[in-house]
C-alpha cells in the first residue's frame, strides 16, 4: 500500500509541495480551511480596476518558480514588468528621489550626502563582527554608516518585511549579506570578488512578473491541477499519533490518516494543530511574531496626480515622519490594471512602524494616506476607486533570536518523525522563496516515502 501524504494549508508553499508530490506519483491530499487556495495571494476586479489582496508581483529569482509556471502552462499568461519598473524612488527632504543605477549614478545622486557616500568606502577597513547576534540596523551602521541605514536599508526593510531593522536578525533576514562579511571580511570586497568570480548562467528571464489576470492565476492553476486532491473548505483541527501513522481531525468530526504530514499553515495555526503532540513546538510556533499591514488601493484620474509615476513605486524611510511605508504604482508596471485615463497606487501602512493603525476605521486610514500622498506625489481630488484591506498578521518577522528559535523548533519536531513544517515564517517571505521551499519539501518527503 502506498504511503499517504497530507498537506495542511493551501497557501502557495503548500500548493507547490502538493503539486510536485502529485507529479512524482505520490498519494497526496491537501486540506485547506478556505474554499479557495492561495492564502494571501488573491486578486480582485471591480469597476475596471485589478488589485491584489496580498503580493502584487514576485521576482523570477529562482529556477523553481520559473519552471513551475512552465509546468502549469502559464507562460502566455505571465507578464513581466515594463522597463520603467526598474526605476525605484525613496523619499528624502520630503520628496521622492530616484535610486541611483551604477557607480556614476550613485556619485551624482541626491539621495545621500557626500559624507554619507564616502562613509560607505570605510567598509573595507571595518573588521568582522566578534560579538553575538547582530541586528540588520547594527550591521549596516557598523559597516557603511547611519545615513545608508536611514535612507537605504530602513525603507527597504519596511517595504519587504514591514519590519524594524533594529529588531530584525541579520543572519535570518539577509543571510547573503552576512555571508559577505564572514567570507570576505567586507561587503564591498565580497561584492567585487563575487562579481569577478561569476556564477552559473541561467536562461530564465530576469525581473518582476505577475499575470495578465493578477497574481492569483498561479494558485488557481495549482488548485485546478490538484483537482480532487485539493480539499477546500476542510480544516485540520488536530493531529494524533495512531499506530505508527497520524490521525488528522477534520472539520465536522471527520478523520483521515496519513504517513507523512506537511504543515504549511501560518505558524500560529500550526501551533494549535500540534499542541497535543508537542507542547514545546506549539509554544515556539506561537511565539513567532507577525507584523500587521493595511493595504490601501486607490484609483485616481491621471490628471489628479502630479508625479509621473515613472517607476515601480516609492519607499518612505521612517526618518521622514510619514505614516506611509511605501506606494507601488501598478498601472505603471503592468498593463490592464486600470480603466482608460486612470492610474492606481497600492499603498502600505502599519507594520512594525505603526502596528495600531490596523485597528483604526477605514475613514481614518484613508485620511492618513491622502495626507501623505498629497505631500509626496501631488495627489489632488478624491480617489475614483478605494479598496482597503487589513491583515492583522501579515508578514512573519525574523527578529533577533529567530535562528535559535528555529533550532529549538527543529529539536522539538524530532519527536514527530513524518511531520514537517513549511512556510514563510521559516525562511524567505517572497512568493518565489515559498515556491522554492515548497519544491524542496516535496523532494524531501518523496525521498522518505520511496
Amino acid at each position: 500500500m502506498s504511503k499517504k501524504i497530507a498537506v495542511v494549508g493551501g497557501g502557495i508553499s503548500g500548493l507547490t509541495a502538493a503539486y510536485r508530490l502529485m507529479n512524482e506519483g505520490c498519494d497526496v491530499s491537501l486540506f485547506e480551511k478556505k474554499e479557495q487556495g492561495g492564502g494571501a495571494i488573491r486578486t480582485g476586479k471591480e469597476e475596471g480596476y485589478l488589485f491584489e489582496y496580498g503580493p502584487n508581483s514576485t521576482m523570477n529569482s529562482n529556477d523553481e518558480i520559473d519552471q513551475l509556471c512552465k509546468l502549469l502552462g502559464l507562460e502566455d499568461e505571465r507578464v513581466f514588468g515594463r522597463a520603467v519598473s526598474k526605476k525605484r524612488y525613496v523619499v528624502r527632504y520630503g520628496r521622492p528621489i530616484a535610486t541611483p543605477a551604477g557607480l556614476m549614478g550613485f556619485i551624482k545622486s541626491d539621495l545621500w550626502t557626500a559624507s554619507g557616500k564616502l562613509r560607505i568606502f570605510k567598509d573595507i577597513f571595518v573588521g568582522r563582527h566578534k560579538g553575538g547576534e547582530e541586528s540588520v540596523a547594527d550591521y549596516v551602521r557598523r559597516r557603511v554608516g547611519k545615513e545608508l541605514l536611514d535612507y537605504g536599508l530602513d525603507p527597504f526593510v519596511s517595504g519587504v518585511y514591514a519590519g524594524d531593522p533594529e529588531k530584525l536578525s541579520l543572519k535570518s533576514t539577509f543571510p547573503k549579506m552576512a555571508a559577505l562579511e564572514e567570507e570576505y571580511g567586507s561587503i564591498i570586497r565580497g561584492a567585487i570578488k563575487k562579481g569577478l568570480k561569476g556564477g552559473p548562467k541561467s536562461t530564465r528571464q530576469k525581473g518582476i512578473f505577475s499575470f495578465k489576470e493578477g497574481m492569483d492565476v498561479l494558485p488557481k492553476a495549482l488548485t485546478d491541477a490538484l483537482a480532487e486532491r485539493f480539499r477546500g473548505g476542510t480544516a485540520v483541527e488536530g493531529i494524533k499519533k495512531n499506530k505508527g501513522r497520524y490521525l488528522l481531525t477534520l472539520t465536522g468530526g471527520e478523520y483521515t490518516e496519513a504517513d507523512e504530514v506537511i504543515l504549511s499553515s501560518p505558524a500560529y495555526i500550526n501551533s494549535k494543530i500540534i499542541s497535543s503532540l508537542s507542547p514545546e513546538a506549539s509554544r515556539l510556533l506561537k511565539g513567532i511574531e507577525y507584523a500587521p499591514l493595511v493595504i490601501v488601493y486607490l484609483g485616481f484620474n491621471r490628471k489628479d496626480v502630479a508625479h509621473p509615476l515613472d517607476g515601480f513605486g516609492c519607499l518612505i524611510p521612517g526618518k521622514e515622519g510619514k505614516k506611509l511605508l511605501g506606494s507601488l504604482w501598478n498601472s505603471s508596471m503592468f498593463p490592464g490594471r486600470v480603466p482608460e485615463g486612470k492610474v492606481c497606487l497600492t499603498n502600505f501602512v502599519g507594520g512594525a512602524r505603526n502596528p495600531s493603525i490596523v485597528d483604526r476605521s477605514d475613514k481614518e486610514i484613508l485620511s492618513t494616506i491622502m495626507t501623505d500622498l498629497n505631500a509626496l506625489f501631488g495627489v489632488k481630488g478624491d480617489p475614483t476607486f478605494i479598496k482597503i484591506i487589513k491583515h492583522k498578521k501579515a508578514i512573519p518577522q525574523y527578529n533577533l533570536g529567530h535562528g535559535k528559535k528555529l533550532d529549538a523548533l527543529s529539536r522539538a519536531m524530532d519527536s514527530l518523525p513524518g511531520i514537517h513544517l513549511l512556510g514563510n515564517y521559516l525562511q524567505g517571505v517572497s512568493v518565489a522563496d515559498c515556491v522554492k521551499n515548497g519544491v524542496e519539501m516535496a523532494m524531501k518527503v518523496k525521498k522518505r516515502v520511496g
